[in-house]
This record gives C-alpha cells, sequence and structure tokens, in this order.
C-alpha cells in the first residue's frame, strides 16, 4: 500500500473494503489502514475461514449503503457495539428500504458472520437477529444453527456484559399456536391462584387443534367430539397452528356450523 500513499499522500485516511479476509482484510491489517468486510458475496469456503481466525476486520457490513456512516462516524469512542443476523432478503431490505443497521454517533453496527467465531469479531454489546424462520423450518446445520451455536458460545463468557434482544428459547415458544397456548393457559392459571378473588383476573379462550386426516384434509368428526367436550359454542373461530412466517398464518375463518366446519378446514 506504500505507493498509493506516496502517490495520493500519507496525511490522508485510507480504508479497505472487501469480501476476503485473507487478501482485502489481512491486505489492510498488514498496511495499517481500516478495513470493512463486505461478508454479502463472501468468496471463500468455511474451511478458509476457519483457518483465518485472527484476521479481524475493523468493520463488518452486508450492505455498501453502510459504508458512509461507518467512516462519518467511526471516531467517536465508546459507541454500543450491535450485532446482527438475519434472513439475506429481509437483511437487504432492512438496510436499503428502512436505513436500518447504519452507524451513528451512538451505535455502532456489526454484521455477525455465523462460520467465523464470533471472540474473532470484535466487541459486541447486544446481540439482534430474526430466527422465526429459522424455528419454522429447522433445518440441521444451516447458517442459523451456526448462528446459535456461536452466540452461545459467546454469551457463556460474555452473558453479564452483553444483552439480547429476543432471546432464541423465547422466540421458539412463540412460532406455533398450540404449543404457545399451553404455555400461556399454564401461566395465567398460577397467576390466578396468587391473585385475591376480587383482583382483575385474565382469562384465556378454549382452544383445541385439529388433526389431520392423512389425506390432506382435516378429521372434522375427532375435532367436533373435541370441541363437545370442552363445551364449544358456534361461533367459533379458526387458525393455523403456525403463527408467523407462512402466508396464512394471520388469516382466520369465522364459523357458525358443523357445516361450516368441514368448509373452513377441508
Amino acid at each position: 500500500l506504500e505507493p498509493v500513499k506516496d502517490l495520493f499522500g500519507h496525511e490522508k485516511e485510507y480504508w479497505i473494503i472487501g469480501d476476503m479476509l485473507d487478501r482485502d482484510v489481512l491486505c489492510g491489517i498488514r498496511g495499517n489502514i481500516k478495513s470493512i468486510y463486505f461478508a454479502q458475496e463472501p468468496m471463500h469456503d468455511d474451511g478458509n475461514l476457519r483457518e483465518m481466525p485472527n484476521i479481524l476486520p475493523d468493520y463488518s457490513i452486508y450492505c455498501l449503503k453502510q459504508i458512509p456512516e461507518i467512516v462519518r462516524y467511526h471516531k467517536i469512542p465508546n459507541r454500543l457495539v450491535v450485532g446482527y443476523y438475519m434472513d439475506a432478503k429481509k437483511l437487504k431490505r432492512q438496510i436499503l428500504n428502512d436505513n436500518l443497521f447504519v452507524d451513528n454517533e451512538h451505535l455502532e453496527f456489526r454484521y455477525l458472520d455465523p462460520r467465523i467465531d464470533f471472540s474473532h469479531q470484535g466487541k459486541i454489546d447486544v446481540f439482534i437477529h430474526k430466527l422465526n424462520d429459522h424455528f419454522a423450518y429447522e433445518k440441521p446445520g444451516n447458517d442459523y444453527e451456526r448462528y446459535l451455536e456461536q452466540m452461545r458460545n459467546y454469551l457463556a463468557n460474555h452473558e453479564k456484559d452483553v444483552m439480547v434482544v429476543d432471546y432464541p428459547d423465547n422466540i421458539r415458544d412463540t412460532i406455533f399456536r398450540l404449543p404457545m397456548a399451553l404455555k400461556l393457559r399454564k401461566a395465567i392459571a398460577n397467576f390466578e391462584n396468587s391473585c385475591h378473588p376480587n383482583e382483575v383476573k385474565i382469562k384465556f379462550p378454549n382452544s383445541v387443534p385439529s388433526e389431520p386426516d392423512g389425506e390432506g384434509g382435516h378429521n372434522v368428526s375427532v375435532l367436533s367430539g373435541l370441541m363437545k367436550a370442552h363445551e364449544f359454542k358456534f361461533p367459533v373461530l379458526i387458525k393455523t397452528d403456525i403463527a408467523c412466517i407462512a402466508k396464512n398464518a394471520h388469516d382466520i375463518a369465522v364459523v357458525f356450523s358443523e357445516t361450516g366446519l368441514k368448509d373452513a378446514l377441508n
């Protein structure tokens, strides 16, 4: 990098931006200039990443739009470092359209590459993530699993100093309505048992699951039996078990009879 500095002047501030740790970022480290790791399109395989734990960029980004504010605010000391991770399409939309994860005078945002040990990606004060997709369609061995593993390892050594927004174990319980309902019903029952009889009580609506019939539909006769056992009365509301992510997750049907129940389910 010395010829570049000779050409443009040694008094100027230089940055190097690239998507390869072992070339771009390493070049910045050896040249003693600031480096930004562009993590959107990594050019190296997982093996190379694991073999380069000491190549730590000054900043990590997922979108080029983040660069100007990094350069503008990087000299402000003691900013809170927010590590973030989510689905690629959502992340790009959040940055480009909503202007999120862009540095300011109080916050430094650091994209967390799940393939690299988080302890080698710098100090992290806050974890922010979007994990609903992973818990709804879990696939072992993907980047979500790596992220969770890396985050838990980091917290094991820094838990007292780190804040986690939407702790993964809490998110998991909100993906599907039935297990969430069972936990809420139990929590409300415990709460009511501790209340004075004259205090306001929290009521939770009755709910029963609809079992698939194995042919792409639902067993309406079994569901009707469950409804009678739990003293259901029409009209009733029907929603999908999955509470987010799926296109029909927020659809709702109001059913006024058993005939309508069959039509709504099948």
